[in-house]
């Protein structure tokens, strides 16, 4: 993993110097992270080369849920649909959704001291890759340190696959 985000990172970083043009990547939040959400498996990630080459020219926007469906490759390497209850209370996707909003974006790079505060503080959160459940399900993490920005969603629904 640490050379697969790295030889990302490399290709998004020549591709942006070369064109000079903004690019979206979109990959799961432990590969677009700032830090690491597991070090033992993945002890360095694409958000990290990315913030090295780019500096604040990259922007690391995570995405949190409450509840809902998606799909994943399961135990057996087959893809399945599967339903994520209710965030449980003492996580970070619990307290999320306990803001007045349903579904909203927060910068966490301004955000209110006080939520700066608790976004500052590690706190247990989904780590939903392309298996499920997989390495590093629910990491101890520190949002400000992760992501710059953060989407949170209060309810998902996994895509229809095609056959």
């Amino acid at each position: 993993m640490l050379y697969r985000d790295r030889v990302m990172a490399d290709n998004i970083a020549w591709w942006q110097r070369r064109t000079g043009s903004k690019i979206m990547i979109s990959a799961h939040n432990s590969h677009t992270a700032l830090k690491t959400y597991a070090p033992a498996s993945h002890p360095r990630v694409q958000g990290e080369f990315l913030r090295e080459q780019l500096g604040t020219g990259y922007l690391s926007v995570g995405l949190s849920f409450n509840q809902g469906t998606f799909n994943a490759f399961n135990h057996d390497g087959a893809p399945q649909r599967f339903t994520a209850a209710p965030a449980a209370p003492g996580t970070a996707e619990h307290t999320l959704d306990k803001v007045r909003h349903r579904d909203y974006v927060v910068d966490l790079r301004t955000a209110p001291t006080p939520a700066r505060a608790w976004l500052a503080e590690p706190h247990t959160i989904k780590n939903i890759g392309a298996a499920y459940p997989g390495i590093a399900d629910a990491p101890q993490i520190r949002l400000t340190q992760t992501h710059d920005v953060l989407i949170h969603l209060h309810q998902v629904q996994a895509a229809h696959m095609l056959n």
